[in-house]
């Protein structure tokens, strides 16, 4: 036993190793170990010593380091690793540092032997060798591209998918060059590069990219800047993620959207167009049964009263029927015509011959036409439109318009009113008017007014019938022309009927 070492406070400072110590005598027996010692090996201090100090060697170790330190015949010190056994059978690696002490003679004394656990280095060496290797596969497998490049742009390195990305053949060719080439827009490379200098980071940033054949790609890049240890950016590391087929999927969509929109507009403008028809056909068949049967029956009565009483009627009453069969044939002609008419726009037979006319003129004529109704009724029909103020359109369907105005409001106000027409140039068409200061119409019927599928018609103030047709046929004569046609009217106060006509071929206004 080495007395030398007996000191409670030699034995406290031994035991503060944060290593493994162990002392053998000249023969190679353990003389003294610490607590570090007791902890991994697993033996109790009463039963390592007094034991030969090859009992810690495994068997698998190399025999030759192993008798050089049990036999204390290496020169100097000795360092290395080697695997020890422990109290339980389990081999492990330990790093070992062995000196030797000699006495005056220079016999060698003492072993001292300081050694080292390194299962947790090489484990945390495994793991950390398993993360690269890992690291490693995941960068060469990885479906996006990964890359790293300078804070100029080179590329120092790229995954397999972004040199296929790009369209190189081998990573070989793609090292070196410069980032700025791939741009579609080289300003999208400063403005990423500003983003990365301000943030440190840009995250799912879309971008367009063309390839080695000049083929564009649109790729969401998630990169990260690289600073040195003085937080200067020396570089970009990021992934590309290719979209290109994304992208252009969402458009297949959107065209697919818009298509469906479309094909929606159109069924319900087919909806809504055969809703028309229908009110159309039905509006029709009401003039024919209703509105035809009326004058028809009238003249077929009178008619009847003068072929029956002929011989007994005076001058005056043969005149009276005679002036109201003429009243009704002229109801029954007017009615057919505005039939025919609107028959005609309808299956697309009406022939639309544009010319350039003073709307003055025609205008002039309806009014000279329709001044016996006015007298009728002591109604002042004026014509305030200026000469010398021409439009373009159908003169004919434009006439037809004037009349049916006209007379709906000659029909509509009382005796001693008045009606007048007029016209104001605008910029690229005319704005003719026709009011009056009769009866007027309220907001409920002037929703209806103009609308095929509502059969509205109403007497005027002299009890005067109408087909309810007129003004569906304004409305389609004057779309025909490119105009537009609404009214304004106030009860008891008065009605004005506005359209407009182009001055200007092809304009609508």
């Amino acid at each position: 036993m080495i007395k030398v070492f007996g000191s409670n406070f030699l034995e406290k400072t031994i035991n503060n190793f944060t290593e493994n110590l162990i002392l053998t005598n000249s023969k190679g027996e353990i003389q003294l170990v610490n607590s570090m010692f007791v902890r991994d090996y697993g033996y109790s201090k009463h039963e390592i010593i007094g034991k030969p100090i090859d009992v810690l060697f495994a068997k698998t170790n190399d025999p030759a380091a192993v008798k050089e330190i049990v036999t204390l015949s290496f020169k100097g010190d000795w360092t290395g690793e080697l695997y020890h056994q422990k109290k339980n059978g389990e081999d492990f690696l330990v790093s070992i540092k062995a000196s030797i002490a000699k006495d005056e003679f220079n016999n060698s004394t003492v072993l001292t032997m300081v050694t080292k656990d390194l299962t947790s280095i090489i484990l945390s060496e495994k793991k950390l060798k398993k993360a690269q290797n890992d690291y490693y596969s995941l960068f060469l497998e990885l479906q996006d591209a990964v890359f790293e490049s300078t804070r100029e742009g080179i590329i120092i390195d790229i995954n397999p998918i972004g040199v296929k990305l790009l369209g190189y053949k081998s990573k070989k060719d793609l090292i070196g060059k410069n980032a700025r080439d791939f741009y579609v827009d080289p300003i999208d490379r400063e403005r990423l590069a500003r983003k990365l200098q301000e943030n440190g980071y840009i995250k799912n940033y879309e971008i367009e990219l063309k390839n080695k054949l000049g083929e564009r790609i649109i790729v969401l890049e998630t990169s990260k800047a690289i600073k040195d240890e003085h937080g200067k950016v020396i570089g970009y590391r990021g992934i590309l993620r290719d979209i290109t087929e994304v992208k252009q999927n969402e458009e297949m969509m959107k065209k697919y959207v818009r298509e469906l929109a479309s094909a929606n507009k159109k069924f319900f403008e087919s909806e809504k167009e055969l809703k028309t028809i229908n009110a159309s056909k039905d509006k029709f068949f009401s003039i024919i049964s209703h509105d035809l049967k009326s004058p028809f029956t009238a003249l077929i009565g009178l008619t009847d009263i003068l072929i029956e009483d002929i011989n007994e009627l005076s001058k005056e009453e043969i005149l009276s029927f005679s002036t109201n069969i003429n009243k009704s044939a002229r109801q029954v002609f007017n009615l057919l015509e505005n039939l025919l008419n609107w028959s005609r726009i309808q299956t697309g037979r009406m022939k639309y011959s544009p010319t350039t006319f003073d709307i003055y003129s025609l205008v002039e004529e309806n009014i000279s036409l329709l001044q016996g109704n006015a007298a009728r009724k002591n109604i002042n029909l004026e014509n305030d439109v200026l000469n010398n103020i021409f439009v373009i359109g159908d003169i004919n369907m434009i006439n037809s318009v004037i009349q049916n105005l006209i007379s709906n409001a000659l029909k509509f106000t009382q005796n001693g009113g008045s009606v007048f027409v007029s016209a104001k140039e605008k910029k690229s068409f005319v704005e003719i008017k026709v009011s009056d200061n009769g009866i007027g119409i309220s907001d409920q019927d002037m929703e209806k007014l103009f609308r095929i599928d509502v059969h509205h018609t109403t007497k005027g103030t002299n009890s005067e019938v109408g087909t309810g047709l007129g003004l569906v046929l304004c409305k389609e004569l004057i779309k025909k022309n490119n105009g537009k046609i609404w009214v304004e009217s106030e009860l008891e106060t008065g009605t004005t009927f506005i359209f407009t006509l182009p001055t200007k071929e092809n304009s609508v206004n």
